[in-house]
């Protein structure tokens, strides 16, 4: 039995002394990561902290820099126990584009090093206004880009809605410029996520879940006529965009008895092109407006709603055409 047992112990300790091991080099490539990593972290604690913080905020405002965006502020501060992080107090953020200036009560950027090292921008972004927030978190470049923004109670105008959006979207009509002048509440809780090339529209994959929270709109001045106010009290976005289409799951406005200036609902889509123009609608829209507006069309809102109007009192429109050119016509 005895030498049994000593012949089995000879056998395993033959095969532990004879077991085959890895390679030298896949041996390095196990641990090299382990070993970055711990450079990178002696590398970062021996640096002087004004020092890592400018070595930061250059690669911050490098990524920014592409999208025409500059930022300032009155007092910053840099953070790493929790992450990195770069907080700006009574910040400025200047868009080249449309010339023009915004203010927030705080900005804390949250860098994301990995895109940055590769020349891509990639970075967490908490915009403070008062009691109002939007968090974005976006990584990419000029050509592609993956990015999700969250709204907590936020009026899009005083985050400067209007502005970055004339930053980067083309805008012959002058539509946003019209509606930004007359700065008008727009109140949003919820979130979206976006993917895909901004020059490329039907690349694009995403959806919203917005809730209007207020829409208030003074002194609208149209070619033909102004507005005096229009006042919606609540409302619901929820889309997606599935195979180059956008897809109007739900979208609502405003409710009659709330006494909204505005009520109605949006189906159908928005067959996205390889541009923003080649953008083709495919939208059927149903609406109501209070006594208060319609007084304020007068004798025009029969010329100009007249054939759309159905036996409810409701209006409907046919949607079609491109973005560039859309054309409407009375519905059902």
């Amino acid at each position: 039995m005895s030498a049994m047992t000593n012949t089995h112990a000879q056998e395993t300790t033959g095969s532990i002394a004879t077991r085959p091991q890895k390679p030298l080099f896949k041996r390095i490539l196990n641990w090299l990561p382990f070993t970055l990593l711990c450079l990178t972290l002696f590398t970062l604690a021996k640096l002087p902290t004004f020092q890592f913080q400018n070595i930061i905020q250059d690669k911050i405002f490098e990524s920014l820099r592409p999208l025409g965006i500059t930022l300032s502020a009155e007092q910053t501060k840099f953070g790493f126990l929790t992450g990195l992080s770069y907080t700006l107090t009574n910040a400025t953020v200047t868009l080249a584009k449309s010339r023009t200036t915004l203010k927030y009560g705080r900005i804390t950027l949250r860098p994301k090093l990995l895109p940055l090292l590769s020349k891509k921008f990639g970075i967490n972004a908490v915009l403070l206004r008062d009691k109002s927030a939007i968090e974005i978190d976006a990584t990419g470049n000029q050509s592609h880009f993956d990015a999700s923004v969250d709204f907590s109670e936020a009026d899009l105008t005083q985050f400067g809605l209007f502005e970055i959006l004339s930053q980067f979207i083309t805008d012959p009509f002058d539509v946003m410029g019209t509606v930004g002048r007359t700065k008008p509440q727009l109140i949003l809780d919820g979130g979206l996520q976006i993917a895909g090339s901004p020059n490329e529209p039907n690349s694009m994959k995403g959806q919203s879940n917005l809730k209007i929270k207020k829409i208030s709109i003074r002194n609208l001045k149209l070619p033909i006529f102004e507005i005096p106010k229009v006042e919606i009290s609540e409302g619901l976005i929820k889309t997606n965009i599935v195979n180059g289409k956008l897809n109007f799951e739900s979208v609502t406005f405003g409710k009659p008895a709330a006494k909204d200036d505005l009520f109605g609902t949006a189906t159908g889509t928005l067959d996205l092109g390889k541009s923003s123009f080649d953008s083709r609608y495919n939208v059927k829209v149903k609406f109501g407006i209070s006594e208060e507006l319609a007084k304020t069309f007068g004798p025009l809102l029969g010329a100009i709603l007249g054939p759309a109007k159905q036996p409810d009192g409701m209006y409907a429109y046919n949607i079609l055409g491109s973005v560039a050119r859309p054309i409407a016509t009375p519905g059902n």
